[in-house]
């Protein structure tokens, strides 16, 4: 994580060898729509839970699907 540019944003600077490099990637808070796993910690996400998600913004990036559970969020990220 790199910041907090508002109470329901972040900026994650995501590096993945299936999905690329996203540098100071928006990421927003949402409710999850389907099951899945939170790509910080690899715990357990399910349907209604509080998530973060990459915002699509002009082209829908790779990691699209990606969720991190909005707890993870809190712990690890100061407001600015």
């Amino acid at each position: 994580m790199t910041g907090r540019p508002s109470s329901r944003t972040v900026t994650v600077n995501w590096c993945s060898v299936s999905c690329g490099h996203y540098g100071d990637q928006i990421w927003r808070h949402a409710i999850a729509l389907r099951n899945g796993f939170c790509a910080m910690s690899g715990d357990e996400i399910r349907r209604g839970d509080a998530i973060y998600k990459p915002f699509p913004g002009r082209a829908t990036p790779v990691n699209a699907d990606a969720m991190i559970l909005a707890a993870h969020i809190e712990r690890v990220v100061v407001d600015v």
